[in-house]
């Protein structure tokens, strides 16, 4: 791997928990499974509701602040970020990848000052993690991986300042999906060597309400070796494998179907397709989701039957940029202007639905953009939602009232 030039803090007393390195034993994030929702499958995989308790995540800065209408705003100095400081050297960091550069291994304990100004895009060791990346003490690890599981937190940074993905150029767009792709490959890489199968999830939180604390546009991926997933998780890869052979067929897809068009689904549903098309092109369709968890829920799927994000070649990347740019846009423009009426924030989170390493599924990978909106608790009392809007009028708004009064907006 390549090694820039910088300052080392080898001789740094790293405090516990920071870039998930832990000396502390007792300080080690744990992972719990609920008793009374949880199955094992085949295989011993834990199926199920599972929560991480790390006694030090809430020590990560928060740069968001509120005024006394309680609106929130971003930081005024919005330039001068937790990320703005380590790109100019003024934060340590412990970089993987930058502009598809391998730099330091995923399991490196040496934080560095480094400068990034003349860098693109960049992967690195997320600070404040909630996972044990490291664990110093290796006469407690065994102790310590019956309690939680090992994983590599990735932190993945445009240099320049952003928002909101629409803000992105397409080809900085492009060369950040590269370099996550990179990054994922290089710590799979390394942790497969110790366990069978790794658990990957990549996400963008967007905005306090959706869980990020810093305003500077950015993604993570966590990669850990646990051998169990969430009942929501589980249920797309169950709903491939059960569903592949339906009607006598070898190769059913849902994700497929809806690319040819199909018009019903196995369940007998009107899918109404071209209704909830908002965009398309070679390689990907975006759409409205056709049960949303939250009104202006969009969903992205590749044309190719792929089943996740490092199996995308070249020209389904820069299209995948394309498509994440427009989607942003449309979604950002409905909530301008039905937003208040359907209580819908700016703030979203976009979810890459994927495949796992060692996972065998037939899957069709997809993207959710889900945006923030008020639920009630019988939403959270059990796995449904209450819709406001038909995703077709979502849609048909998206395309036409917001394309009439944003003539200019969309060009990507």
């Amino acid at each position: 791997m390549k090694q820039n030039k910088r300052t080392s803090l080898k001789d740094l007393q790293i405090l516990d928990g920071h870039w998930g390195i832990f000396r502390n034993t007792e300080l080690v994030p744990e992972v719990r499974w609920d008793p009374f929702r949880i199955v094992i499958d085949d295989g011993d995989v834990k199926i199920g509701h599972h929560s991480y308790i790390s006694l030090l995540r809430a020590d990560r800065p928060d740069e968001y602040f509120i005024t006394d209408n309680q609106s929130l705003f971003y930081h005024l100095e919005e330039q001068d970020d937790s990320f703005c400081r380590l790109i100019t050297g003024k934060l340590p960091s412990i970089i993987v990848a930058r502009d598809l550069v391998l730099v330091n291994d995923p399991f490196c304990t040496e934080p560095a000052f480094e400068m990034l100004s003349d860098t693109t895009v960049f992967t690195s060791i997320n600070l404040y993690t909630s996972m044990t990346r490291i664990l110093l003490s290796e006469q407690n690890s065994n102790h310590i991986h019956k309690r939680t599981s090992q994983g590599i937190p990735l932190l993945h940074i445009f240099s320049k300042h952003y928002h909101t993905m629409e803000e992105v150029p397409t080809e900085e767009m492009v060369l950040y999906l590269k370099n996550i792709i990179l990054s994922i490959n290089e710590s799979r890489k390394v942790l497969s060597a110790k366990y069978d199968t790794t658990t990957v999830f990549h996400f963008y939180n967007i905005g306090p309400n959706a869980g990020s604390s810093i305003p500077h546009l950015h993604s993570q991926t966590l990669l850990y070796s646990d051998k169990g997933y969430g009942w929501k998780n589980y249920s797309f890869f169950r709903s491939f494998e059960k569903n592949q052979h339906l009607n006598g067929r070898n190769s059913y897809c849902i994700g497929c179907e809806y690319i040819k068009g199909s018009n019903n689904d196995f369940l007998g549903q009107k899918l109404h397709i071209s209704e909830r098309t908002i965009w398309e092109d070679d390689n990907w369709i975006v759409f409205t989701a056709y049960a949303p968890e939250r009104d202006g829920h969009i969903r992205l799927l590749p044309k190719r039957h792929v089943s996740s994000l490092w199996e995308l070649n070249s020209s389904e990347i820069t299209s995948l940029a394309k498509a994440l740019k427009h989607a942003n846009q449309v979604l950002s423009q409905f909530i301008h202007r039905f937003g208040g009426k359907l209580h819908i924030l700016s703030d979203r989170n976009i979810l890459f639905r994927q495949k796992h390493f060692g996972y065998s599924s037939p899957i069709h990978m997809l993207i959710d953009i889900i945006p923030v909106q008020q639920v009630g608790g019988a939403e959270i009392l059990d796995d449904h939602r209450l819709s406001h809007i038909l995703p077709e009028e979502t849609a048909k708004l998206m395309k036409s009232k917001i394309h009439r009064d944003f003539p200019h907006s969309l060009d990507l």
